[in-house]
């Protein structure tokens, strides 16, 4: 525990049995006080001949010696449970690869050309110059949702703007009354 600077027996009772569960050692817990556990290492040698166990022998314990035949079995088991995993991995970068190549997708790569930002308005229904307005702040600011994130979806950024168009809309001034006009005769008998 000290080499491996685990300073709980619970955590390193829990990482033995997962050393065991991934065959890396086979671990027999005695689940006595008095007498030590069974830890098995296995060298990982690339020739099939020297197939061997090396046993961590406690000092109160004396250990069996494993035959040979379960010895190659475990690592036969070992071999094909790595192969599945170079597999695995070997899947996941086509994944990533795939992920990758659709996020380049130019139809709807960022940032989109102004044809079809303006093309994507009129379909809504909305002037050529909201587009224009709505390419040229994104353009601006590196396409950047709240000047932060990187945007990943033009459109729907396009949709929020459509929606936020009436929040931004100059509101019309109510007409003045006549009283403010300086050149209109006050009477200031008028209480107020």
């Amino acid at each position: 525990m000290k080499m491996a600077k685990i300073g709980s027996a619970n955590t390193y009772v829990r990482c033995l049995k997962e050393l065991h569960l991934w065959n890396y050692i086979r671990y027999e817990p005695s689940y006595n006080r008095h007498k030590g556990s069974l830890v098995y290492l296995y060298t990982f040698d690339n020739s099939t001949d020297n197939a061997s166990v090396m046993p961590v022998r406690p000092s109160i314990n004396n250990i069996n010696i494993v035959n040979k035949e379960n010895l190659i079995e475990q690592a036969q088991n070992f071999e094909s449970k790595n192969l599945d995993m170079k597999s695995n991995e070997e899947e996941k970068e086509k994944f990533r690869q795939k992920k990758k190549n659709e996020e380049t997708n130019p139809s709807g790569s960022i940032p989109p050309p102004l044809e079809h930002v303006k093309i994507y308005f009129d379909e809504k229904n909305f002037p050529a110059v909201e587009a224009e307005k709505f390419f040229n702040y994104f353009e601006s600011n590196g396409w950047l949702v709240g000047g932060r994130a990187k945007m990943k979806d033009w459109k729907a950024a396009a949709r929020n703007w459509i929606l936020n168009i009436p929040k931004f809309a100059p509101k019309p001034k109510p007409p003045q009354s006549n009283s403010s006009q300086p050149n209109t005769p006050k009477n200031y008998g008028e209480p107020l």
